[in-house]
C-alpha cells in the first residue's frame, strides 16, 4: 500500500479497529442487560469487607448474600428500600451465569410470552427460538473471558439465533420460515453471531487487501463501518420477534447458505396441542391440556401415528400426563444430573393404549417431545420414523417470581435405562 493510501485510509482504519470489537462490546451489553455474571463478586472478595489475617475465610452462601445486600444498601448513592428487587436481581444473575441455553431468566413481558407458548399461543411472528453455539466455550475459556486476564475471541461466545419451532398458520409459516433457519437480521439490523462477525472481519480484510483506489477504499470502509454499528444482540432480536402482538417487522433468515427476507405481521397465533389430520395422523404438541385432547383419539384398536415434528421445548408436566395416558404403570427411564442428587424416575401411573403407535420425529423434535419419543420407544410401545432428533431430552422446570418475572432451569437429562 502506498504512503498516500495509508494516509488517506488511516482515519477509517482507526475507526474500524474499534468496530472489530463490536461482537465483544455487544456481548458485554447483553450480559449486563440480561444479568450475566460480572467480576463484582470477585472484586468484593478482595475488598475490606472480607479482609482477614487468617489464611482462609469461609462464609455460608446465605450470609454472603446478606452481606452483599447490606453493603449495597450502605454504599449506594440513593436509598435502597426494595430488597425484593435486589433478590430478583440476584436470581437473574445466578440463572444467567449458568451459561446454558435452556436456563433463562425472563422479565415480566418475556415470561408472559413464554407462559402463553406453553398454552399454545405464540406471540410475534409465531416462532420458538433457541441459541446455538458454533463453538461451545469450555468453562476455562468462559472464566478467562470473564476475568479478562488473557485476550480471547469473544465472537466464539455469541450464539446463532435459530428457529426451533414454527407455529402452524403463523406469519412465519406463511413466509416460509422453517425449523433450523438462522435469523440474520431483524428490523433492518443484523443479528450478532459468530458467523456474522467472522464474515464481517473477512470482508474487512478483503477490502484492505484489494487493489481499488483510495477513494473507493474509503467509501467501502465507511459503508462497512456504518453497517457494523447497526447490529443487535441475539437476546434483543429474540424479543423483537417473539413479544409483540401488533405492527410488523422485517426479518431475514438463512438456510443452506441462502438468505431470504420478508416483512411479517405480529399477532397471537393459537395452536391446538392435538390436531387430527385428514390422513388420520395426529399432530401432538406438549402444551398444557395435551393429554385431555388426545384421550378421545386413542379409542379403538387400529394403528395410530403421532407427529412430534416441529415441537417446541414443551411442558414436562404435559409429557408426563401423555405418558400415563398411553403407557402401562411403570418406570420409563430417569432424569439424571451431575450434582449428586438422586436420579428422578419418569413414571407412568396409567394403562397402555390398545392402539399400536408410530411416532414421526425429526431434528426439530426436542425437549419434552424427545423424552416422550425415547420413553415410548425404549418401552416397546411405539416405533419411531424419521431422522435423528435434536438431542435435547431434558427436563426443564419453570418458576415464577413475585414481580411476574420468572426463569426456566434444566434439572435433569433423560436416559432410558434405570441404574440400580
Amino acid at each position: 500500500m502506498s504512503d498516500s493510501r495509508k494516509k488517506s485510509t488511516f482515519p477509517i482504519w482507526l475507526a474500524l479497529s474499534g468496530a472489530l470489537a463490536i461482537g465483544g462490546g455487544a456481548l458485554v451489553r447483553d450480559r449486563v442487560e440480561y444479568g450475566k455474571r460480572s467480576n463484582f463478586v470477585a472484586s468484593l472478595s478482595r475488598d475490606t469487607l472480607l479482609a482477614s489475617t487468617e489464611k482462609e475465610i469461609r462464609i455460608e452462601e446465605s450470609d454472603y448474600y446478606s452481606m452483599v445486600v447490606d453493603r449495597l444498601k450502605a454504599s449506594y448513592i440513593d436509598s435502597v428500600e426494595d430488597e425484593q428487587e435486589l433478590a430478583i436481581g440476584a436470581v437473574r444473575g445466578m440463572v444467567q451465569s449458568l451459561d446454558d441455553p435452556l436456563a433463562s431468566y425472563m422479565n415480566k413481558e418475556q415470561f408472559e410470552a413464554f407462559a402463553a407458548m406453553q398454552q399454545g399461543r405464540f406471540y410475534g411472528i409465531g416462532v420458538e427460538l433457541r441459541y446455538v453455539y458454533s463453538k461451545r466455550p469450555s468453562k476455562e475459556e468462559r472464566a478467562t473471558a470473564e476475568g479478562e486476564t488473557t485476550p480471547v475471541d469473544l465472537a466464539d461466545f455469541i450464539p446463532d439465533l435459530v428457529v426451533s419451532a414454527v407455529a402452524p398458520g403463523s406469519p412465519a409459516e406463511k413466509a416460509g420460515i422453517l425449523p433450523g433457519d438462522r435469523i440474520e437480521s431483524v428490523g433492518g439490523k443484523w443479528v450478532l453471531s459468530t458467523e456474522a462477525i467472522k464474515a464481517w472481519r473477512l470482508e474487512n480484510e478483503k477490502i484492505r487487501k484489494s487493489k481499488i483506489d483510495d477513494a473507493e477504499m474509503d467509501r467501502q470502509l465507511r459503508a462497512l463501518q456504518d453497517r457494523s454499528q447497526s447490529g443487535v444482540t441475539p437476546a434483543r432480536a429474540r424479543d423483537k420477534i417473539t413479544l409483540a402482538t401488533t405492527g410488523s417487522i422485517e426479518v431475514s433468515w438463512k438456510r443452506d447458505g441462502k438468505s431470504q427476507k420478508a416483512t411479517l405481521t405480529n399477532q397471537v397465533t393459537t395452536v391446538p396441542p392435538v390436531e387430527k389430520r385428514p390422513d388420520g395422523s395426529v399432530s401432538l404438541r406438549l402444551f398444557s391440556g395435551a393429554a385431555e385432547k388426545l384421550k378421545p383419539l386413542l379409542e379403538g384398536t387400529g394403528p395410530l401415528t403421532l407427529d412430534l415434528r416441529n415441537s417446541t421445548l414443551g411442558s414436562t408436566e404435559a409429557m408426563r400426563e401423555v405418558l400415563s395416558l398411553v403407557a402401562p404403570a411403570g418406570v420409563y427411564g430417569e432424569f439424571i444430573n451431575e450434582n449428586g442428587r438422586p436420579p428422578e424416575p419418569l413414571e407412568s401411573n396409567g394403562s397402555a393404549t390398545k392402539r399400536p403407535l408410530t411416532l414421526i420425529v425429526d431434528g426439530a423434535t426436542r425437549g419434552a417431545a424427545e423424552v416422550l419419543a425415547l420413553a415410548l420407544q425404549s418401552g416397546g410401545l411405539a416405533k419411531l420414523e424419521g431422522p435423528k432428533m435434536a438431542g435435547e431430552p431434558a427436563m426443564v422446570k419453570v418458576a415464577v417470581l413475585p414481580d411476574g418475572s420468572g426463569y426456566s432451569l434444566p434439572t435433569g437429562r433423560y436416559r432410558t435405562e434405570v441404574k440400580k
